[in-house]
């Protein structure tokens, strides 16, 4: 287990300007999406560092995290010193400032049946790093990392126009099962790359294995969902009143075994009847997977450490002997802690989160349309 944290400030252009104090420090790195920290600095300290700005977070000597500072506030409370409190993401940040706009004479910029990775390349590079438009490219010295051979992931289909970048990447890298992260090398370059799940499993070579009776988690808790999400759309694809095009989506293996759940999902993009159904099967595949889910706190000392035996995006194994369980999970998000003057914390989550009714009818209405037939 790391023991101390470092943290360096950085300028808007990657410049590095100092080691800066910190009161409390959490960073959270996730598989298929992007990370973020939240940071407590004394007065003088915080003052110096603004929205835009850059930070690198070191663990025992190596860089583990890499963000851009969103916001701060300062707070002041009674019989406590003022301090500056800032948030932001990792260098994900970036992609969530383009949109994937048309090539030009086009509707959609579009990857069809590409690899999972070769699409998620595609969008970044046309979009921040080498944009037709070169007043779109990212201000500081980036790059992609070199790609997997054979690319990463199964064939997609995608058709995008106007759509955040950094959602559109998400949405692949979920469809795929692969991941992704940008990262500052050691010649202070942003990287973004594409990555696949290391096998950590027992099975392995290299075995991690979570499990309280193991001395491997100082803590854990073992969640079982209930129903998933919707198993039955209308899809509405493009066009508009009684031509719209509406294709019925069904998972019926899941509407055999646990009813039928209706939601419509607004995909005008869609032009035709192929296009529609692709729209609805990846719908119905976000709320699909697993419904078990584990959380674990690692131990302050113990047989495996991060992030020497594993990190976020390992397939590693769950042990829990009075439940008769053993079975594999991928390391979804991992969560580091580091107060001043105390021992670094780490906590993680496997597997898919179970959904609650809260969570199910937000993600129904994030992703889908009203009723309305235009």
């Amino acid at each position: 287990m790391p023991e101390s944290a470092l943290l360096y400030h950085r300028d808007r252009r990657g410049g590095l300007q100092a080691v800066r104090p910190f009161s409390q420090l959490e960073w959270t790195h996730r598989f298929a999406a992007g990370g973020g920290f939240r940071l407590s600095m004394p007065l003088e300290a915080g003052a110096a560092v603004h929205p835009g700005d850059g930070i690198d977070i070191e663990l025992d000597g190596r860089v583990d995290f890499s963000g851009v500072v969103q916001g701060r506030e300062l707070r002041y409370a009674p019989e406590r010193e003022p301090s500056w409190q800032l948030h932001g993401l990792d260098l994900t940040w970036w992609l969530h400032q383009r949109v994937i706009a048309p090539p030009a004479g086009a509707s959609h910029d579009e990857q069809i049946d590409a690899p999972a990775e070769t699409a998620i390349r595609h969008y970044i590079d046309a979009h921040l790093l080498r944009p037709a438009d070169a007043a779109r490219a990212i201000p500081v010295p980036a790059a992609l990392a070199p790609a997997n051979a054979p690319p990463l992931g199964p064939p997609v289909r995608v058709r995008a126009r106007y759509a955040n970048l950094a959602r559109e990447v998400e949405r692949i890298a979920a469809l795929g099962g692969v991941g992704f992260a940008a990262w500052r090398d050691a010649d202070g370059w942003i990287r973004f790359g594409v990555r696949a799940p290391r096998d950590r499993t027992a099975a392995s070579e290299t075995p991690v294995v979570i499990s309280p009776h193991l001395g491997t988690a100082a803590a854990l808790t073992y969640s079982e969902g209930g129903v998933r999400g919707r198993n039955a759309l209308y899809v509405l694809g493009a066009g508009s009143g009684a031509d719209r095009l509406v294709e019925p989506v069904t998972d019926a293996e899941d509407v055999a075994r646990h009813w039928r759940r209706e939601a419509v999902l607004d995909a005008r993009d869609a032009g035709d009847r192929a296009a529609a159904r692709d729209a609805g099967r990846a719908e119905l595949a976000r709320g699909a997977g697993p419904r078990l889910r584990v959380a674990a706190v690692a131990p302050q000392a113990g047989p495996i450490a991060y992030p020497d035996d594993w990190r976020v995006g390992d397939r590693v194994s769950i042990d829990l002997p009075d439940l008769g369980l053993r079975f594999d999970r991928r390391v979804e998000a991992v969560r580091v802690r580091a107060d001043a003057g105390e021992p670094v914390s780490v906590d993680c989550a496997f597997g898919a989160p179970a959904p609650d009714a809260a969570d199910t009818l937000r993600r129904i209405a994030e992703r889908t349309a009203p009723a309305r037939f235009e």
